[in-house]
């Protein structure tokens, strides 16, 4: 059962800033998601997997950084590198970007 999807899609695309289709498009948009996060380089996969529970639960940032050896800023540049190569592929921007 390691490849049994139990992250929150609702969440990364909250974060990567998509709009969220539901209903039966769920799991359409849920499996595009993770499509893009395999994609990824493997640093960047590994840290966006583990904090989104791609292939389980999900971690903190501290639980990620000691697994792979890293201090949590490093993950955190790490995470927001990924979010930055997510919204390039999505066309979309940070949700948080008018709020500034």
């Amino acid at each position: 059962m390691d490849n049994v999807v139990t992250f929150s899609p609702v969440a990364l695309a909250a974060v990567v800033g998509l709009p969220w289709e539901g209903g039966r498009n769920y799991w359409r948009a849920a499996l595009r998601l993770r499509r893009y996060v395999n994609d990824l380089p493997g640093d960047e996969r590994a840290v966006m997997s583990a904090l989104f529970g791609l292939y389980g639960q999900d971690k903190s940032v501290r639980e990620v950084a000691r697994q792979m050896r890293l201090t949590p800023e490093a993950v955190v540049r790490i995470e927001e590198r990924a979010l930055g190569r997510l919204r390039q592929v999505c066309g979309t921007k940070s949700m948080f970007a008018e709020a500034a």
